[in-house]
């Protein structure tokens, strides 16, 4: 009796590595030619409509983007071992098991993509100097790239499935979306875009290469389930679960149908209030306004205040949703009730800003006071004030001493002049902690999560909002700036401007 074995793909099993999990072998099983040998290769994709001529382009030195230095694996990685262990004393188990794992990698992916001096210069190689094996953290990633046409398309994929409830899926998409974008020319082939790591098989197949479309956008961007969604998501207070509970089961499709709601909280209530206000984008020249309204009274409160408007505007974004700051003091390393004191200020006073009399309960005063009457503040609303506790959610840190003394205000703002209302978010930290909450706060979210896990599997190190520390002592590494927080995991410093991940 004979068993017959399927016979998979090299790329299964790399694909199963970099999701940390055995991966579905339906898209990588290889087709028998006869019953004595199997094909090298994955079988060939279904044909495609043979795509319309494109105009002439310009040579390919003028198209591509030139690639920045980087260091080779070797140096790096002794970098990054001469880092920790100077710092903690001892080498990690992640880093020694990443050392086995590395190689073990490239050799697949070398396997995978038949690399070779004989097809070089061909449609399906990877661009001259692109390197799969760069961590991501250390990738540029500029808001205006070459793959900007599909990139917009995957986002819109991307957001249907968080929609959905499908993390998985999503997480996938976002990832896929960030080697594009650090890509350094236009994807030309099925092939190419294969051999980049994290572009699926799923993905790499789109019918985008062929027809410059994907039909699930198309039909993703007419359908009611979505932009009900988004109707109903746009709300503040409200994310997917509660959307999709009130869309299936209570039936809601408008605003008007929330509205009749009878148990809406009060955040969702605020959000109902400045519906329309808070949807209108943000042109970079209002957030700079309304930062400097912020920035004038935290200076007439603690003079020499640290100040930085964070978020995408420090990233070279040029419109935005929200307006983000984060506020120190260099010498003042006591920031206790600085928040209190200066949200109650923006409450009482509009336009002509001043100092106004101070108490320990002066922001659930202020609370009462903007929600009961129409103050002629600068806030108008808040929506969140707190002060973070430890992360209670990271079984490492529970009961340890690594506490955030990071303060937030998340609130509702009239800028001097306007009409419109913007949501801003007032963060206050102290001089130890401002470094890495700047760093956090400047996003982008996946950039910062990138960061975050090469310092917890390279570093043995957990990087937060409120510091940089050792794993296993939990003592905090000392960051005065963004640069430190680089240096101290071995890497080489990115600009805020080239973290649009």
């Amino acid at each position: 009796m004979q068993l017959k074995v399927p016979v998979l793909h090299v790329d299964w099993l790399v694909e199963s590595v970099d999701a940390g999990r055995r991966v579905s072998p339906k898209d990588y099983q290889i087709t028998p030619l006869s019953n004595k040998k199997a094909l090298p290769a994955k079988p060939e994709p279904e044909p495609e409509p043979e795509p319309e001529p494109e105009p002439e382009r310009k040579s390919e030195k003028h198209h591509e983007r030139p690639i920045e230095h980087q260091p080779s694996q070797t140096t790096k990685k002794r970098s990054h071992a001469a880092s920790c262990e100077a710092q903690e004393g001892e080498e990690s188990t992640d880093q020694r098991a990443t050392k086995h794992i590395q190689p073990a990698k490239k050799q697949a992916r070398a396997a995978s993509s038949g690399s070779s001096s004989e097809e070089e210069n061909t449609l399906d190689d990877l661009a001259p100097g692109f390197d799969n094996e760069t961590p991501e953290c250390q990738r540029s990633y500029p808001l205006d790239h070459f793959n900007k046409k599909l990139v917009d398309m995957l986002e819109v994929l991307e957001h249907r499935r968080e929609l959905t409830g499908d993390h998985g899926n999503a997480l996938a998409y976002r990832r896929a979306m960030s080697a594009l974008k650090a890509y350094p020319r236009d994807i030309r082939s099925v092939a190419e875009a294969r051999k980049i790591k994290a572009i699926g098989p799923k993905i790499a197949k789109l019918e985008y290469l062929s027809t410059g479309k994907i039909k699930e956008v198309e039909s993703t961007q007419t359908d009611e389930f979505t932009k009900v969604m988004d109707t109903l998501t746009n709300i503040y207070g409200v994310g997917p679960v509660t959307a999709t509970h009130w869309y299936k089961d209570l039936g809601y499709r408008t605003l008007e149908d929330v509205r009749k709601h009878e148990d809406l909280t009060e955040m969702q209530q605020i959000g109902l209030k400045y519906y329309d206000d808070l949807r209108q984008i943000v042109a970079i020249e209002e957030a700079k306004a309304v930062a400097a309204v912020v920035e004038k009274e935290a200076r007439s409160i603690k003079p020499g205040a640290l100040f930085t408007l964070v978020g995408g505007f420090r990233r070279g974004k040029q419109w935005g949703h929200d307006v983000d700051v984060v506020l120190s003091h260099e010498e003042d390393r006591d920031v206790t009730g600085f928040l209190d004191q200066l949200i109650h200020n923006l409450c009482e006073k509009g336009d002509q800003l001043g100092k106004c009399a101070y108490s320990q309960d002066s922001v659930l005063t202020a609370q009462r006071t903007v929600r009961s009457t129409n103050t002629p503040g600068f806030i108008k609303d808040i929506l969140v004030s707190k002060t973070p506790s430890p992360d209670t959610d990271d079984e490492d840190y529970k009961g340890t001493q690594d506490a955030s003394e990071v303060q937030q205000c998340l609130c509702v703002v009239k800028a001097p002049g306007k009409s419109t209302h913007r949501r801003m978010d007032i963060i206050i930290a102290p001089r130890e902690q401002y470094a890495t909450t700047v760093l956090g706060w400047s996003g982008s979210r996946q950039y910062e999560r990138s960061l975050r896990a090469y310092a917890r599997q390279f570093c043995h190190m957990k990087l937060a909002d409120h510091g940089l520390f050792h794993a296993k002592s939990r003592k905090q590494v000392p960051t005065a700036s963004e640069q430190d927080v680089f240096e101290a995991l071995g890497l080489r410093y990115i600009k805020p401007e080239l973290r649009n991940m």
